[in-house]
């Protein structure tokens, strides 16, 4: 596998890392969100229509972090998406956080994922930071699992829900 860098253009295990583009890849980039917490929240799932529209703003905010993984024919299979202002330090600093993670299914287990959150860790050290973290939640065994091999620890576990349990993890970098 290639080690990912900052070039948007270099090829990532066979496949392209590039920027997203807003709003022609927003379609993409909702379906993996939207199936991604489909499958952990169920029936808790909130509003479509209001979490569509958080996600959009989220994305427009701060689009240098959004990024769509794609095969050589140009068919997404995954995609990143990090921020450096969404959340604060009690001192007032923005805190580096990885909002999404997605590899689709059919891809997933091969290396991709690790691969795309070392690509975004090493942009954000190029930014300065020297921790980051990251919401997941308690059923998504395999990413919890994945984060905890790359050394980022649990700094919180919370109850979102009754049966719906989410952890910040963090790591240095």
């Amino acid at each position: 596998m290639n080690k990912p860098t900052a070039d948007p253009a270099e090829t990532l295990a066979g496949l392209v890392l590039r920027p997203a583009d807003m709003p022609q890849d927003q379609d993409t980039l909702w379906r993996f969100a939207r199936d991604a917490h489909e499958s952990f929240m169920g029936e808790r799932f909130p509003s479509r229509d209001a979490w569509r529209a958080k996600l959009m703003t989220r994305w427009r905010a701060e689009p240098s972090g959004l990024w769509l993984l794609c095969e050589p024919d140009g068919r997404p299979t995954g995609a990143l998406h990090f921020t450096t202002n969404q959340y604060k330090a009690p001192d007032g600093r923005g805190l580096a956080h990885v909002h999404e993670l997605y590899v689709v299914e059919q891809r997933r287990g091969k290396g991709i994922g690790k691969a795309l959150l070392a690509f975004a860790l090493q942009r954000l050290r190029s930014l300065g930071f020297d921790e980051a973290q990251l919401h997941v939640f308690d059923a998504n065994i395999a990413a919890i699992r994945l984060y905890e091999r790359l050394g980022w620890t649990t700094a919180l576990v919370r109850e979102l829900a009754p049966g719906l349990r989410q952890r910040r993890m963090k790591t240095s970098l």
